[in-house]
């Protein structure tokens, strides 16, 4: 006879031996609990080009902490060039008008 499930198990040896392991059991029936997630926070690479275009980054809050700003090159679409896109705050202006790169 084949188990399907961990549900299954426990059914068929509670009737071999009721009242064992209720205790145990009863702690199967809840869904399984999710790994704590690192805080991130989201940088904005935003175009030295004087483009309205950027980037969007998440960093790790505890292992980039105190590290100087992110700076890359990348492909700017409005300019056709790769340029230098530097780590700033993003106005909420320009969050709503440009759309953000993937």
């Amino acid at each position: 006879m084949k188990i399907r499930s961990l549900r299954q198990r426990y059914a068929r040896n509670s009737l071999q031996n009721p009242g064992a392991n209720i205790d145990k059991t009863l702690n199967l029936w809840h869904p399984p609990v999710a790994m704590a997630k690192a805080p991130k926070e989201t940088k904005f690479l935003i175009s030295s080009a004087g483009t309205s275009y950027f980037y969007i980054n998440r960093k790790n809050k505890k292992k980039h902490k105190g590290e100087t700003k992110l700076a890359l090159k990348k492909y700017d679409p409005v300019t056709r060039k790769h340029v230098l896109f530097e780590e700033k705050k993003l106005s909420k202006r320009k969050k709503t008008a440009a759309a953000p790169a993937k």
